[in-house]
This record gives structure tokens, C-alpha cells and sequence, in this order.
């Protein structure tokens, strides 16, 4: 293309304000415009963006021993941009370039597209060696690294706490180990002390949890989702102290026993840790986001101890929408994660300290599954499809209802921080009422319970004392169901992936044991192989991820078991996916967390951008014709949303040319009235810069779905809703969480 005749441009940045009159009316006092305001340079910003591209890419674009000595403007475009569209933006790259402050390249006599042959070099091994070892030894991967280390470290060592305040009430609650390697109870007293250290336990995690941040309560999820979305900037959610309360109340709370998880809590304090660590050291080397999924990674990774798995879990439970970009970064650190979290759970079974529970399906032969074993299985995969819903829509409820309870004490004159403690303090006390009662399987850890179902072999003696294996084990999962709901909305971190592992891991095993009463017996590989197969069901079901079967069946390592896993988690995650939104999405929508999702119901398809947008009426700018001081004023008056405004032709033809922020408009009807002015034109050359002549727009007849994912991908604030160019209304953020809150159904 021909060479862009650019004219000399002034930099106006060393200036202290920006001068503007009306071109018909020089004679008029010139307003001063603070330099602060953006200008809207997309098109200059693009030409030089790809000017730049071409220079210092071209190797990449051109060729190895390939360079192009004199680059213009136009013609960088016209590289980057496709041929049908340089005529259009080669006028308008050429007539704006002036309003950017970068220094352009004349182009030379060299001729146009002629390209000069770069002479070969001899390969240097040793520098290329050194070149590799400085990318591979950067700052970025540096900080992931550190991350992924302290992190790991870090979880290994609140996983020693809590174990270590389990070890205690174990200690006052059970009396001797017999030969078989069963547990006894002590009498009343053990039992009394060991309850009442529990729910001590409890307490002391939502008083140090409120006391020292409440932004640590809850598992941290929905709002680390909201973060990395970029819908809110929650700087107390990822600051020292919230990470202090959460090392502090995690322990504590899962010290004490009670139906919880710690995936939530887990992903939360690496996260947590890697905003830390990035902002005392590697603000400038790694992206914010991208540090953020490498700690969810993390923290995963070291608390199930299968990388891919908890790689695909963080990336399932804390995006919407996930930068492939950032996925080398994460796995990597996950494995990291996972590489250092084996090498101390090696170290620390040497000294003694037996880790969380795995399986032992690797010593035992499972044999082949039948067509009448996957049917089974599937039939346990569409149970735990309707119990996830069931319990995500009890949660909800649960909710409501306990904001009822606390405004209803706060009433009496009972103050927000006791009408929390004293709650927490109530359910803790039922609990152990219920699990005294009870006894059985119900006094033990959950992590030790957990290995019992999940192993080949014969159950302990408490599984069979009093009322059975079959009874206790529906008991179990009765119990442990309801009170995950109880104990996962009391303000004390608290995750959900182990109770409902737990719960559908007895749940299949009863599954396993009324099937061999009927079928003859299937063997203790097969009864495991169903409990497995039952907590990755309801895992799944409950947060709706394919990733749950994967760390299921990272705890097995038996290939034979991939497909009954899949199975399983397909069948129960579809259904749970029809019938209600996953547990965090519910958290999200409860806690009136702005995060904006994506409908997922058909009915969403029937909802278009004419129902949800708000009229413009006559909150508009007309561009063909100078406007009055006083009539801007009056509309910046009547827009009392902060929405921008529309710029349109005329009134005649109201066709939309562009936006003025509501900010904006404020500047320059102050900088009007210092003038003196009582009129300007959008069309002023210096008033120009104000507007979004590129605002989002959309079409009236567009649906729910799409405005959703346009607005979550593009992070926009607002769109104009257009009819044949038209403007008929406009569309905000606001009004779209409105409507989600007002119809969670369709999410």
C-alpha cells in the first residue's frame, strides 16, 4: 500500500490541560479539560500495536533469516489486518495517528514489499543454552515455583494440626488397641470429654474466624470464582490477614471432627498465598489472574494428591471461563505441587505419621465388569444424580432459614458475633448428641471412616456393633447429609468434597452389600470398588465436575476401574446438571456475590435483549447539531444509573454513532460553565476524544445466553440494544444480576 502522509503531531501530554473551542466559533473562550480524561484511540492504538508486532515479531511472521528494514504504519496494517479490510482503516489508521504520542518510522525508497535476505549465522550452543536456561529460570516461573513449594509445604503442615487435634479427643475417647488393630471406647467420661473438646473446637474456629477475618469463613470458592471472573475486586478476600484466619480457623475446624471438607479451605489459602507472595515480591513479573489459577492448582494438587485431577477440579469449580494460555502455567505448578506433597508424605510415613487415606486396590484382583455390574452402577450413578440436587436445593433452604434464626436473636438484644457463636455452639452440641446416641462409626474421624469404606477387606468392629453393617452404614450417610448442610453455613472455613465423598462412599457400599444379598456375594474388591464409585457419584452430582472421577480414580491407579468411574460420574453429573446449578453457583447466588453467569436452560433461548434492556427514552446526545449547557445538565441529572450516554445522529434519525461516559459529560459541562459557554457540539475536534465511537452494541432480537457470555468474556459494564441501527434501549451489568437473583432457575 502507498506510504501514510502523516503530519507533524504535538504532544500535548507536557501540556497542563487541553485547550478546545468550537471551529465555527474561534472568538468564544477556550475551556481547559484536565488530562486525565481517556481519550478513545482504538484505531491509532491498533496501528501502532501492529507497527510494533511487525518489528519486533517478524522473525515470526516472515520467516528464520527474514526482515523488513522500513516499516510504515498503513503497511503493518495491511500485514496484520485482512485485505478486505485495509481500504477501510487505511484512511482512518492515516488520519488519526496523530492524536498518539509514538514515534513513527518513515518509509524509505526501499521498494514496497521488497524483502531483505538475512545472512545465515552459525548456531552457538553455548549461548543457546544460556538463552534456554534464562527462559526457564525467569521471574514468572520463578514465582510459580515458590508458590507451588510454600503452598504445598504449607497444607502438609495444617494437615499435621488438625490430625494432631483429632489425635487428642481420639486419645480421651478410645481406651486400648487390641490385637486386631480395633479401636474400644472408654465409659462416659472419655466419651463426655472427647464431645466436649469437639465442640470447644468448633467455637474457638468461628470466634478466631470472625474475630481476625470473616472473609475467611466458607470454603472460598464462589468468591475466588467472582476474582479471577474479574466481576470484584475483593482485595480483604486475598489479604495477610484473611490468610492468617484461615490457616487459624481450617485447623481448628477440622481438628474438631465435624462433617467438612478441606479442598475449599485449601484452594483458598494457596490462592491466598500466591496474591500474597506476588505482591511482596513478583508485582511486576506474573499476571495477577494467571498466579491466582496456579494456586487454586495447588492447592488441589497437595490436598488429593493427583495433579491432572486437581488440576481440572480448580479450573472446573473457580472459572467460568478459562485462558488457555494459563494452562501450562497451572499444570505445572500442580505437578510441582504433587511431587513435592509425595516426597513428604514418604518422609513423614518413615517417621511414623500415617497420611490421609488411599486405597489398596493395586494388592487385590478386581477381575472383569459384567454388563450386569456396569447396570448396577449405573443405577448407584442415577441415585447420587437426584441427591445432589436434593441437597443443594436442602442448602439453600437451610440458608434462608438461618437468616431467620439470627435476625430473630438479634432481636432480643443478642449482638451479630453471639448470635453466631451461640448458633455454632448449638449445632456442634446436637451433633455430638446425635453421634453419641448413635455411636458406632460416627464417633471415629472421617478420615478414618473414609479408608474403611474405600478399601477391600473387613470392616472394624464398630461397623458391625449394635444395629449391623447394613444399618450403621445408612445411618452414616443419613446423618453425614444433613449435617454437612448444618455445618457448611456456619461462618468457619469449611469445604464440601470430602463429606459428600464420604456420604456417597457409604452409600455405595450399602448399595454393594443389599446387591450381594441378592446376587450372591461380589467379594470385598467389588464392595469397595461401589463405595469408591458411590463418593465420586455424589461428589460429582453435588459440584457438578467430570474432575471429581478423576481423583477418584487417581486414588485407585488401576486402569480396570476408568470406565466404571466415567460411567458413573457422566451419568450422575448430567442429571444433577438438569435438575439445579452446582453447590458454588448456589453459594454465589445466596451470598449475593455479582458474579454473572451463564444460563444453562433452553429457556434462556426465549429471552432476548428487548425483555431485559431499559428504554432510553430521551436520555440522549443528538451529534448533528450543536446541544445546550443547560439541557446537558439536565440529563446527566436524569441518568442516575452512572449509564453512559447515547450519541446519536439525530433526532430524525436516531441512529447510534457512539457513547459519552457519565463521568465524562460531567468534565465537560463543568468545563462549559468555567467558560462560560452555553452550547458545544459533539463534533467539536477536541470534544471528539470523549466519546466510544466503538461502544458494544447489540441486536434487539439477541438471547439471554449470548448477552451473558458477551458480557462475561468481554468483562463489559454496558450495551446499547439496536434496532437496524437504531438505539432502543440499553443493557448494564446490574440489570443482568438483577435478573439472575430475580430468576435463579434459568442458571
Amino acid at each position: 500500500g502507498d506510504e501514510a502522509k502523516v503530519g507533524d503531531s504535538k504532544n500535548t501530554n507536557e501540556k497542563q490541560g487541553v485547550s478546545f473551542s468550537h471551529a465555527s466559533s474561534p472568538a468564544q473562550t477556550p475551556l481547559q479539560v484536565p488530562n486525565s480524561i481517556p481519550r478513545i484511540t482504538s484505531i491509532p492504538y491498533l496501528a501502532s500495536s501492529a507497527r510494533k508486532a511487525v518489528m519486533h515479531h517478524r522473525d515470526d511472521v516472515f520467516g528464520a533469516h527474514k526482515v523488513i528494514p522500513h516499516v510504515t504504519t498503513e503497511n503493518a496494517v495491511r500485514l496484520l489486518l485482512p485485505s478486505r479490510s485495509t481500504s477501510r482503516y487505511g484512511s482512518i489508521i492515516s488520519s488519526n495517528m496523530k492524536r498518539v504520542d509514538l514515534p513513527l518510522v518513515e518509509a524509505t525508497s526501499t521498494p514496497q514489499g521488497a524483502l531483505s535476505p538475512h545472512p545465515p549465522s552459525p548456531i552457538d550452543f553455548p549461548s543457546r543454552c544460556i538463552s534456554v536456561a534464562k527462559r526457564l529460570f525467569r521471574r514468572d516461573n520463578t514465582a510459580l515455583f515458590v508458590v507451588s513449594a510454600l503452598a504445598t509445604i504449607l497444607l502438609i503442615a495444617v494437615d499435621q494440626i488438625w490430625i494432631g487435634l483429632q489425635d487428642v479427643w481420639m486419645a480421651a475417647m478410645v481406651g486400648y488397641e487390641d490385637i486386631d488393630g480395633d479401636y474400644h471406647p472408654r465409659l462416659f467420661w472419655g466419651k463426655f470429654f472427647a464431645s466436649a473438646f469437639r465442640v470447644a473446637l468448633v467455637i474457638a474456629a468461628v470466634t478466631v474466624t470472625q474475630k481476625i477475618a470473616p472473609e475467611a469463613a466458607g470454603s472460598g470458592i464462589p468468591q475466588l470464582k467472582a476474582v479471577l471472573a474479574g466481576e470484584v475486586k475483593l482485595d480483604a478476600f486475598l489479604s495477610l490477614r484473611c490468610f492468617v484466619g484461615k490457616i487459624i480457623g481450617t485447623s481448628l475446624a477440622l481438628g474438631a471432627g465435624i462433617p467438612i471438607g478441606r479442598e475449599g479451605p485449601f484452594i483458598h489459602l494457596a490462592a491466598g498465598l500466591a496474591a500474597v507472595i506476588r505482591k511482596q515480591c513478583f508485582k511486576s513479573a506474573i499476571s495477577k489472574r494467571r498466579l491466582l489459577c496456579a494456586g487454586a492448582a495447588v492447592g488441589i494438587a497437595a490436598c488429593m494428591g493427583t495433579a491432572i485431577g486437581g488440576t481440572l477440579f480448580s479450573i472446573e469449580v473457580t472459572s467460568i471461563t478459562f485462558v488457555v494460555s494459563y494452562y501450562w502455567s497451572t499444570f505445572s505448578s500442580a505437578i510441582c505441587a504433587f511431587v513435592i506433597n509425595a516426597f513428604l508424605q514418604q518422609e513423614l510415613k518413615a517417621l511414623g505419621i500415617v497420611p490421609l487415606f488411599s486405597t489398596k486396590f493395586k494388592e487385590v484382583e478386581m477381575g472383569e465388569f459384567t454388563i450386569l455390574d456396569l447396570a448396577c452402577m449405573a443405577l448407584l450413578a442415577f441415585m447420587c444424580g437426584l441427591l445432589g440436587p436434593l441437597f443443594v436445593t436442602l442448602h439453600a433452604e437451610w440458608v434462608k432459614a438461618r437468616r431467620k434464626i439470627r435476625a430473630a436473636a438479634l432481636q432480643t438484644c443478642c449482638s451479630v458475633f453471639c448470635s453466631k457463636v451461640i448458633f455454632a455452639g448449638i449445632v456442634a452440641t446436637v451433633y455430638m448428641m446425635v453421634c453419641w446416641s448413635v455411636g458406632g462409626p460416627l464417633l471415629y474421624p472421617e478420615r478414618l471412616v473414609a479408608d474403611d469404606l474405600v478399601n477391600p477387606g473387613n470392616m472394624p468392629h464398630y461397623w458391625n456393633a449394635g444395629y449391623g453393617e447394613e444399618l450403621h452404614l445408612l445411618l452414616y450417610a443419613v446423618i453425614y447429609f444433613f449435617f454437612t448442610i448444618a455445618f457448611v453455613t456456619l461462618k468457619l472455613p469449611a469445604g464440601i468434597f470430602a463429606p459428600m465423598f464420604v456420604t456417597g462412599a457409604a452409600l455405595g457400599r450399602l448399595m454393594a452389600l443389599l446387591l450381594s444379598r441378592i446376587l450372591g456375594p461380589l467379594g470385598t474388591a467389588r464392595v469397595a470398588c461401589f463405595a469408591l464409585l458411590g463418593g465420586a457419584g455424589l461428589t460429582s452430582s453435588v459440584t457438578q465436575t467430570f474432575s471429581a472421577g478423576l481423583i477418584a480414580y487417581g486414588l485407585t491407579g488401576m486402569e480396570g476401574l476408568l470406565l466404571p468411574v466415567l460411567l458413573v460420574t457422566l451419568i450422575s453429573c448430567g442429571i444433577a446438571m438438569q435438575l439445579s446449578h452446582n453447590i458454588y453457583d448456589n453459594s454465589c447466588l445466596l451470598k449475593h456475590i455479582p458474579l454473572l453467569l451463564v444460563p444453562s436452560s433452553h429457556q434462556s433461548l426465549r429471552i432476548y435483549a428487548k425483555d431485559l434492556m431499559e428504554d432510553i427514552c430521551d436520555n440522549y446526545v443528538v451529534d448533528s447539531e450543536p446541544i445546550k449547557v443547560s439541557e446537558l445538565t439536565a440529563l446527566l441529572h436524569a441518568v442516575k444509573s452512572q449509564s453512559p450516554i447515547p450519541v446519536i445522529h439525530s433526532e430524525g434519525h436516531p441512529l447510534l454513532v457512539g457513547s459519552i461516559p457519565h463521568q465524562m459529560l460531567a468534565v465537560l459541562i463543568e468545563a462549559c460553565k468555567v467558560a462560560g459557554r452555553q452550547e458545544v457540539s459533539m463534533r467539536d475536534k477536541d470534544v471528539v476524544p470523549l466519546i466510544d465511537q466503538c461502544p458494544l452494541v447489540l441486536n434487539k432480537d439477541a438471547n439471554l445466553q449470548k448477552i451473558a457470555f458477551l458480557f462475561h468474556t468481554l468483562r463489559a459494564e454496558y450495551a446499547f440494544v439496536v434496532d437496524m441501527g437504531q438505539a432502543v434501549g440499553i443493557v448494564t451489568r446490574r440489570h443482568l444480576i438483577e435478573f439472575q437473583e430475580d430468576h435463579s432457575h434459568l442458571y
